[in-house]
């Protein structure tokens, strides 16, 4: 996040995840990411293996109007 951010201070940095995924959560808040929403992601298909529709959290850099407005 800090290289990015040494060459482009205004870039929003975000990530996403299965809403059950702890680890990744952890993972996204260590590196400064704050929880920014609960999202569902389509089901969808890609090279023939069907995924079903599944819950997700989206986490962003603080700057890009995170939910508690950090």
């Amino acid at each position: 996040i800090a290289h990015a951010r040494r060459d482009e201070p205004a870039v929003v940095i975000s990530a996403r995840a299965m809403a059950g995924n702890g680890a990744s959560r952890r993972v996204m808040e260590k590196c400064g990411l704050v929880f920014a929403g609960d999202f569902t992601w389509p089901s969808r298909t890609v090279g023939g293996r069907t995924y079903p529709e599944s819950a997700c959290v989206l986490y962003r850099t603080p700057e890009a109007g995170a939910a508690d407005g950090r």
